[in-house]
């Protein structure tokens, strides 16, 4: 949430979980996570005239931190990925749509290899 605030502005958003660590998060109950959205999206479309289109710039480059060293080295088959260090990968694209689709992939590929440590 703060991440997204800081970087698209004052926009709604609707808290249902808390991080507890990488793969468990205290959740609220669906009841309450329901009524949290369903008012955060109504806040939205009452507030709709404040909000502008986000705009990307072209290129686009993105940088991914993989949790393994292994999952970065599959993402580098893509002949436009550069390896920024042991787990870090970064690519430039000409749009945004180009680096969303590069990024897909890149994450689809590298799930595909894990060490033996995250099994």
């Amino acid at each position: 949430m703060f991440f997204s605030k800081g970087f698209l502005g004052n926009i709604e958003t609707a808290v249902v979980k808390e991080a507890i660590d990488r793969y468990v998060a205290r959740c609220l109950p669906l009841k309450d996570s329901r009524k949290r959205i369903k008012n955060a999206a109504k806040r939205a479309v009452e507030r709709r005239k404040e909000f502008k289109p986000l705009k990307y710039t072209s290129p686009v480059t993105f940088k991914v931190c993989f949790a393994s060293s292994t999952e970065a080295s599959m993402a580098c088959l893509f002949p436009m990925v550069k390896r920024e260090d042991g787990r870090t990968v970064s690519s430039t694209l000409n749009d945004y749509l180009e680096a969303l689709h590069m990024l897909t992939g890149l994450l689809t590929i590298a799930s595909t290899e894990k060490d033996q440590v995250y099994r």
